[in-house]
């Protein structure tokens, strides 16, 4: 694994690197990560989810990823919810992997980083069974990053959008 100073700025001029850059960025992404986040989930048409996440390193180039909060309803509903997953760095990826449910232990997105206009995007595409996960996370300045997904199948239609911001406070 190769040795990136995770409180350098991200480049300002992402175009202009060449293809080992990006691929060194997977490290200082992943290495950014750690700690606490407030997170703040749209979920389209279904409701919003608030509340708080962490990433706790387990072992070198693993993170394991918990968040906590209330799903709150279009019927004025709320309930306590949680997810888990585990945050892997693989040169240049980054896989993430579900941490719990019946899919435990199986891969969910292996992200490949990419240079954007203003800012890193990693995108990839999740197929389960019948239904399609296409996934984005994008970060564009350092304490804040997004993840949106585009969920589509013959039972599923709903897209969320989550804003993640630094929160020191961990789970």
């Amino acid at each position: 694994m190769s040795q990136t100073d995770p409180t350098a700025p991200l480049p300002d001029n992402h175009k202009a690197l060449p293809q080992a850059a990006w691929c060194a960025q997977a490290t200082a992404v992943f290495a950014c990560l750690e700690g606490g986040w407030r997170l703040d989930r749209a979920i389209r048409p279904q409701g919003r989810f608030v509340g708080e996440a962490a990433f706790t390193r387990r072992a070198p180039g693993v993170f394991d990823y918990v968040e906590r909060g209330v799903l709150h309803l279009p019927n004025g509903a709320e309930l306590a919810a949680n997810r888990a997953y585990r945050y892997e760095l693989a040169d240049p990826y980054i896989d993430i992997v579900f941490a719990d449910g019946p899919s435990t232990g199986q891969r969910f997105v292996r992200l490949a980083w990419r240079a954007d206009v203003a800012a890193w995007r990693a995108t990839e595409l999740h197929l389960c069974a019948a239904d399609r996960y296409d996934v984005t996370l994008h970060i564009d300045e350092r304490e804040a990053f997004t993840v949106d997904v585009a969920v589509r199948g013959p039972r599923k239609a709903y897209n969320t959008s989550t804003r993640f911001s630094r929160n020191d406070a961990s789970l």
